[in-house]
């Protein structure tokens, strides 16, 4: 993510047609940790007029990172997806979707073993 954080740093990568995307992203992903760090709710409305949100109370978190098994963890995935979708339908015409589904995916992934709870 650090890396993306950057693309505004290089004129190719801030110029081209994937990087209001990123920015897109990026920008609503730090929402979503700002309210599992800090505690509140943010909710997000996309294309489609849905609309989705996440409470997160009691919250001690201190990482920067969307991936994990906790509740609140599994909430905040869950509406990073549906922000995630947003964007990739946005961005047609771009290759966001490549870079979403390769790199931005992973972390929000519900198959990914550092969000899957142990039953």
């Amino acid at each position: 993510m650090g890396e993306l954080a950057n693309w505004k740093d290089y004129p190719l990568a801030k110029n081209s047609p994937e990087y209001p995307f990123v920015v897109e992203y990026l920008k609503e992903r730090d929402n979503v940790i700002d309210v599992l760090i800090n505690n509140g709710k943010y909710s997000y409305t996309n294309i489609k007029g849905e609309k989705l949100s996440v409470r997160i109370s009691g919250s001690t978190r201190e990482s920067k990172k969307l991936s994990g098994d906790s509740n609140d963890y599994l909430k905040a995935q869950e509406l990073m997806r549906f922000i995630w979708a947003d964007i990739i339908a946005k961005s047609d015409g771009t290759n966001f979707a490549k870079l979403a589904n390769e790199v931005l995916f992973y972390e929000i992934s519900p198959v990914n073993p550092r969000n899957v709870k142990d039953n």
